[in-house]
């Protein structure tokens, strides 16, 4: 997490995903996983990551069909492009050779004398 100091009782920072980023769907998948595995409440964000992961695996090999070499798997990572997985923000190949979310869940905390406030919001990169 990065944070920077903006005005007295305001501290701007960033997180490369949070929990809020899930969908409607993701929600319904993670909360019948959640209570077929007796998945723990801490680490929830590692958890969806992990979750972000095996969707797209599921989806890569899926789509590689029966025969899945290499080259095949690979062309098909490399091709990826705002994969939706419900469980975060959508995940593109990357020039540097690698799948990511292109952006991050910026947000405010501000405290001031009505309370404390968080909001975060993402923000994606574009070129």
């Amino acid at each position: 997490m990065a944070a920077i100091f903006a005005n007295p009782g305001e501290i701007f920072g960033a997180f490369p995903s949070t929990p809020n980023l899930v969908n409607s769907r993701g929600l319904a998948e993670y909360t019948g996983l959640r209570a077929s595995y007796e998945l723990p409440l801490d680490g929830l964000s590692v958890q969806l990551w992990a979750l972000t992961a095996a969707k797209l695996l599921a989806s890569q090999l899926r789509d590689s069909g029966a025969n899945v070499y290499r080259q095949i798997f690979s062309a098909g990572l490399i091709e990826t492009y705002q994969h939706q997985t419900n469980f975060g923000p959508t995940l593109t190949f990357l020039p540097n050779k690698k799948i990511s979310a292109v952006g991050a869940t910026i947000f405010k905390l501000n405290n001031n004398k009505e309370g404390d406030s968080f909001d975060p919001v993402w923000v994606e990169i574009r070129n």
